[in-house]
């Protein structure tokens, strides 16, 4: 989390925070934000190399950390945004769960 541009965690914790119900907690080395105790949103920094194969596809062309960010998407939305390409990614986990990763 410490990692995260202080730029791209502002502007999510708004977003996030904006939300009924929503509020924000640290998880592990990430940000996440809940409503009801169930995450809808995480941020964090990692080294390509620790990557999923989905996102280092994502962030193809970049060289050294990247933030991401993996969210929950309705189903009618899911398969719009994971099949959009870069820098948008299936997360691998989740059903409803898809990345983003911060150019």
């Amino acid at each position: 989390m410490d990692d995260v541009p202080p730029e791209i965690l502002d502007r999510l914790s708004a977003i996030c925070l904006s939300l009924p119900e929503a509020y924000e907690e640290s998880a592990w080395t990430a940000m996440r934000w809940l409503v009801r105790q169930r995450t809808f949103a995480l941020v964090r920094t990692i080294s390509c190399v620790d990557a999923s194969p989905l996102a280092r596809t994502a962030a193809e062309g970049v060289d050294g950390p990247i933030t991401l960010m993996t969210f929950r998407a309705p189903a009618e939305e899911l398969g719009a945004i994971a099949d959009a390409g870069p820098p948008y990614f299936r997360a691998g986990w989740g059903r409803d769960v898809v990345g983003l990763v911060f150019g």
